[in-house]
């Protein structure tokens, strides 16, 4: 079944025209410079130890919900639970959504509420939004998702609202996919494979993708950040990105819009 209308969601699993060039990867920038941390940044807002991250068992700040979202309207326990989620992927011990989310308390996703949606959490870029399901809070890669679908909103010229339900909307969703692959194995984690419905874990394109993506991050026998040139030209059997996306296509019928090869 097809999203709804200016929607990028995240389903509820256990689960780059020439601009490529510069806007997947800002979006990557922005999560991320060479697997190293970027917690202490000098223009954090002044106020983050009051109103935010500051955790006396901890030795860095990280941001919670109320520092990136305006208008918060979900219950005092599912607040706390996100916080924990957001406090879990920003002190990562290699890569982390740290800068993700400072962006994200410079340009703030307007509100976070309840609504009924066809999966456990989604982005609406119509609203600056965040759906969630009450009574079905999203798991952590959910999370990062959406908040990654924020980014990406904030990072391609005219926002991804442009490719709702149409040409480019597969792009928008694999590069979120992804990018949670490539942290997760940065940080030497296990991921959810975005190529996992309707194909074995053990088949020889899951095999390939892992062996793509490990590719991909590898540089001088050591994890790092991939630059966009390694992402496009790095292959495995004859794999490369947007074969890769082809696959996830054909294994993902509710991501079933035609490719942008120019995005």
């Amino acid at each position: 079944m097809r999203r709804s209308n200016n929607l990028f969601k995240a389903m509820k699993t256990k689960t780059f025209h020439k601009l490529y060039t510069t806007v997947i990867w800002l979006l990557l920038a922005v999560v991320s410079t060479n697997c190293t941390k970027t917690f202490d940044e000098p223009d954090l807002p002044t106020d983050i130890e009051t109103r935010s991250g500051w955790d006396p068992g901890m030795t860095k700040k990280y941001f919670r919900l109320e520092n990136i979202v305006s208008y918060i309207r979900i219950s005092s326990n599912d607040i706390r639970t996100l916080n924990e989620q957001l406090k879990t992927i920003q002190n990562y011990n290699n890569v982390t959504y740290f800068p993700l989310c400072k962006l994200l308390n410079q340009q703030p996703i307007s509100s976070i509420y309840y609504r009924t949606t066809p999966a456990v959490a989604a982005y609406s870029p119509t609203e600056n939004a965040i759906w969630i399901t009450q009574g079905d809070l999203p798991g952590i890669s959910e999370t990062q998702e959406e908040l990654l679908h924020a980014g990406q909103d904030r990072v391609y010229p005219n926002g991804i609202g442009q490719y709702a339900n149409k040409k480019g909307a597969s792009n928008i969703e694999f590069e979120a996919k992804l990018i949670i692959c490539i942290i997760s194995l940065c940080n030497g984690e296990g991921y959810f494979s975005p190529l996992q419905p309707g194909e074995r874990i053990d088949s020889p394109l899951q095999a390939a993708f892992h062996y793509w993506l490990d590719a991909i991050i590898t540089n001088n026998g050591k994890s790092s950040f991939p630059s966009k040139e390694k992402v496009l030209t790095t292959t495995y059997n004859g794999y490369g990105y947007y074969d890769m996306l082809e696959e996830f296509i054909l294994r993902n019928p509710a991501y079933n819009y035609p490719i942008d090869y120019t995005l």
